[in-house]
């Protein structure tokens, strides 16, 4: 557990799994990577967002990854992860496919930097979703078609993978969502937490 306060920073390079919780303030990202192994980071204090301290990008993303891990997971329990203005750029594909879990209070705003983004679980409860494969595919984690689970749960949704040749989900293995429409509701069984996403729209 960690109290970066409220000025604080944290860089964080090793070769194995990495877990860190900040307590009280925002997860304020200088660099974290683990050249072996799975990174999880959490702001569990009031209003603690997750984001990274590099702001010199022209567009809202760039392609320096400041989480680096064979795995990601990234947890704001009264926050957001990243921004609109400013995404939070991950590599998740290190070594072998991993997958990422990014669940926030407000907007998530991922972008993958490397390979494909592996969707295990991306929720916002109550804003928007954003994934951005720059270079790779956006597919759920694992294989076969037989999780019924949401993989993405918000109002918005945008899915966004553009490099030619690259694919959102696949044929034998679809990304499921709950939000982006109109009269949305917890299901059992399948939302990834009982929160009913307010009238949103997906973009893909």
């Amino acid at each position: 557990r960690t109290d970066m306060g409220s000025s604080g920073e944290m860089l964080a390079v090793i070769n194995g799994d990495l877990t860190l919780s900040e307590r009280r303030e925002d997860f304020r990202i200088r660099k974290v990577s683990s050249s072996a192994g799975d990174v999880s980071l959490s702001a569990t204090g009031r209003a603690g967002d997750i984001y990274d301290l590099d702001t010199d990008e022209a567009t809202p993303y760039g392609t320096t990854a400041w989480v680096t891990g064979n795995s990601v997971a990234l947890r704001s329990s009264d926050g957001g992860i990243g921004s609109a203005d400013d995404f939070l750029e991950i590599n998740s594909s290190n070594h072998s496919p991993g997958a990422v879990i990014a669940l926030a209070s407000d907007g998530v705003y991922l972008t993958e930097t490397a390979g494909d983004l592996n969707i295990d679980q991306v929720l916002s409860r109550n804003a928007d979703a954003v994934v951005i494969g720059q270079l790779g595919s956006i597919l759920e984690a694992g294989s076969g078609d037989g999780d019924p689970q949401a993989d993405v749960q918000g109002s918005n949704i945008d899915l966004i993978a553009t490099t030619a040749g690259k694919k959102i989900g696949d044929a034998s293995n679809a990304i499921e969502f709950l939000g982006a429409g109109t009269g949305q509701r917890p299901n059992d069984g399948f939302q990834i937490e009982q929160f009913s996403p307010a009238t949103g729209r997906l973009v893909a």
